[in-house]
């Protein structure tokens, strides 16, 4: 219309009121003001009663910042609104990531989609792997995986995207977005990712902080796991002194929040700290201010979510021709089914506890260690270098006496382990429990009983006490 005008072909604009010219109180004034009279533009608002022939309406600028108002209003209450969902847990989004489905009996809620879902973790897997997202993308164009566009398309569900005329036509960005969801795709409720400056502009931005309750209405939510997550976080220390329970069993660990709950703090994970009894009293009786040491870095959690989801796929194959239910549990669960029970903590115990039948007989004999080792020293030298620039090899050699690195031998009746060889003959040898039997056992008195592989398995004798 705007065009129009200015070629002269429009000569009357009618409307039903002055909200529907725009809620722009500046650029509305400014097409009636300026734009109109230049162009000798006969303007009508008719239930405002506006009639630019019979000369200027005095409330018309009112009207208009009024308008404004009314959209500003407006937006603020959409805004409030969708806040609150997100922090309830509520997914914003109007389609579901690739990989899931709205449930068909709660659209709220989203389900694994089967399809998509393997394709999301064939991804992961190439990532592990070593893989780019351009590499990534050109080994699913080669399988001839349906792009998530075409995908939608073939399942009858609206999209944003337009499909290409490739089907199988991935590239890096369509990979680099589905890996930027890992939040997503580890269960997380992701909300407010994006975020515009003003209600009258349309540009998204990304939002630099997306935390508390935002994304943790997923695996940690909920406050029994929020604090199990915090004692693990920490190490199962004390941040301010240092003690542990596993060092002192009279040590009691507790939660403490940073910014009270009465203060308007959160139970997040950012908001909470792990304090032994004294520490935690002394505080709130204002006899200790709380320095916290650093925390604890964060070590494979990425790797652990895709193993788990590895083992499940591959338990899946292996055993769903007999009917096998399977499902996540998490250490904060075992460790309040042990204590319903007033079972001890032990690896045994827990295994007990997740497998959820407290009827079974125990099997105190039955109990299996197992430990992951290294099978070679990659490392070609040693790191001191010595007179002459020379570095001594670090390489031992494959067979001491004919034993490897932790080959399985007997030692005085004991089973045990090799995990240490020197050339004169003398081994360390150790269980996998971390019992030393011996730092120099004679392989003249070992007996060879099994040879070394990469997972360690050992037999433990309890007693029923410990099961």
């Amino acid at each position: 219309m705007i065009a129009d005008i200015e070629a002269g072909i429009v000569k009357r604009v009618i409307i039903k009121d002055m909200s529907r010219l725009g809620r722009d109180y500046l650029q509305v004034g400014m097409y009636t003001e300026i734009m109109f009279p230049e162009h000798d533009v006969h303007f009508i608002a008719v239930n405002d009663g506006v009639d630019s022939k019979q000369g200027d309406n005095e409330f018309t600028p009112f009207r208009n910042i009024i308008n404004e108002w009314y959209a500003k209003d407006t937006s603020k209450k959409i805004r409030a609104v969708m806040k609150v969902k997100g922090n309830a847990g509520e997914h914003l989004t109007t389609n579901a990531p690739y990989g899931y489905m709205k449930d068909p009996a709660n659209p709220k809620q989203w389900v694994r989609d089967n399809d998509a879902a393997n394709v999301v973790y064939d991804i992961g897997l190439y990532v592990m792997d070593g893989y780019g997202p351009s590499q990534i993308a050109r080994l699913l164009k080669q399988r001839k995986i349906l792009t998530p566009a075409a995908y939608y398309e073939s399942k009858g569900i609206n999209c944003n995207v337009k499909p290409q005329d490739d089907p199988y036509g991935w590239n890096a960005s369509t990979v680099a977005h589905i890996l930027d969801r890992w939040r997503e795709y580890l269960g997380h409720t992701v909300n407010f990712k994006t975020t515009k400056k003003s209600y009258k502009s349309k540009k998204k931005i990304q939002n630099p902080e997306i935390h508390n309750e935002q994304y943790q209405n997923g695996t940690l939510a909920g406050w029994e796991n929020l604090k199990a997550y915090a004692k693990w976080r920490d190490g199962y220390k004390c941040r301010v002194c240092g003690k542990s329970p596993r060092v002192d069993s009279s040590v009691r660990l507790e939660v403490h929040h940073i910014r009270r709950r009465a203060d308007g703090g959160s139970d997040t994970q950012g908001n909470v700290v792990t304090l032994c009894h004294g520490c935690h009293e002394a505080h709130h009786q204002k006899k200790k201010v709380l320095k916290f040491k650093k925390p604890p870095t964060h070590r494979d959690e990425a790797h652990m979510n895709v193993m788990r989801r590895y083992l499940q796929k591959s338990i899946s194959m292996e055993f769903d021709h007999r009917s096998i239910g399977q499902e996540y549990t998490y250490g904060y669960a075992t460790a309040i089914a042990r204590r319903e029970h007033g079972i001890e903590k032990s690896h045994s115990n827990d295994a007990y506890c997740i497998a959820g039948n407290f009827n079974a007989a125990h099997t105190p004999n039955n109990v299996y260690l197992h430990k992951f080792v290294r099978r070679h020293n990659r490392r070609l030298h040693k790191a001191t270098i010595l007179k002459g620039g020379y570095r001594k090899p670090n390489q031992s050699p494959k067979y001491v006496y004919g034993y490897r690195l932790f080959d399985g031998v007997r030692y005085k009746g004991m089973d045990c382990f090799v995990f240490g060889r020197r050339s004169r003959g003398e081994f360390d040898i150790r269980r996998l429990d971390g019992m030393r039997v011996s730092t120099g056992a004679s392989c003249k008195r070992l007996k060879h009983l099994t040879k070394s592989t990469t997972i360690l398995t050992e037999r433990k004798a309890c007693n029923s006490s410990q099961v």
